[in-house]
């Protein structure tokens, strides 16, 4: 089965012919740069979903792409080889950081991100254990680039009773949740093109102190929707904020969505405290 978040769009001109040459630097691996899958549950009951966690690590200071990684970088890719039984379900990845150098605006993780992965059990799932394979490449970078490529397996017990979380690993399955963009109940957004823009418009629920003031940034999910940027322009009118944001070179239109996360400053202090939160816009028609 097959998972692959890498949006293959092209890259900004200037970055091709460093990537390039990125093919060709050795993999050199130590024993904090690596992939591991982690159970969240003791065992899996048929009929259940259950949630593994994918932890990639990094050296110290290195760092790891979201699923749009910017300017430059690479998503992981990741691809499952599942039992009889057993279906992938979504692939959530965590908040990530914006990340800019030398003109180059980034998405990711610095040492070390767990992606949650969910899986279900089928009610007629047999016997006393499962075992999931995952075939991942993904990339690290610091002052330069380094492929990575890994293969992975996890053994789980499956038992008809209820599991218990692994105690183990509470806190970090926790961590992980609590650093999710969540969905946007009473919120709604438009996107519409302008020119070589768009012009994103937020409404928040009534009574939401949303300050975009304060450092709010919008993410976009897929690869040349947006270009990044460093911080667009918020105008307000009323209830509604609009975000001005250059096009990327690959921009949906409607019927599409322009899809992507609002990302609030960590020192943040008003209520909702996500990290972050989901935006799906509407894409206006032209005129």
């Amino acid at each position: 089965m097959h998972n692959d978040p890498l949006n293959r769009q092209p890259l900004r001109p200037r970055l091709i012919i460093g990537l390039t040459l990125l093919l060709f630097i050795p993999c050199l691996r130590s024993h904090a740069d690596g992939m591991a899958l982690i159970p969240e549950t003791a065992w899996i009951q048929p009929g259940t979903t259950f949630t593994v966690g994918v932890q990639i690590s990094t050296q110290p200071g290195w760092h790891t792409y979201w699923l749009n990684p910017g300017d430059s970088g690479m998503a992981p890719a990741l691809h499952w080889t599942l039992p009889d039984g057993i279906r992938m379900g979504a692939l959530h990845f965590p908040t990530p950081h914006y990340m800019e150098a030398d003109g180059l605006v980034t998405y990711g993780y610095e040492n070390e991100v767990t992606l949650l992965a969910d899986f279900h059990a089928d009610s007629t799932l047999q016997g006393t254990g499962v075992v999931l394979r995952l075939n991942a490449q993904w990339m690290v970078c610091l002052d330069m680039c380094m492929f990575r490529k890994q293969s992975v397996e996890l053994s789980i017990p499956v038992k008809p009773t209820k599991p218990p979380r692994r105690l183990v690993t509470t806190n970090r399955f926790d961590a992980a949740r609590a650093a999710l963009p969540v969905p946007m109940p009473g919120w709604t957004a438009q996107a519409q093109a302008v020119g070589s823009e768009w012009l994103l418009h937020i409404t928040p629920p009534p009574g939401h102190p949303f300050n975009p003031e304060s450092g709010i940034q919008f993410f976009a999910m897929k690869r040349g929707a947006v270009n990044p940027t460093p911080a667009g322009t918020w105008n307000r009118q009323e209830a509604q904020w609009t975000l001005r944001l250059p096009k990327g070179p690959e921009p949906p239109a409607a019927p599409e969505t322009l899809d992507g996360i609002l990302v609030f400053p960590s020192n943040r202090t008003d209520p909702p405290h996500a990290t972050a939160i989901l935006i799906r816009a509407t894409i206006l028609p032209p005129g």
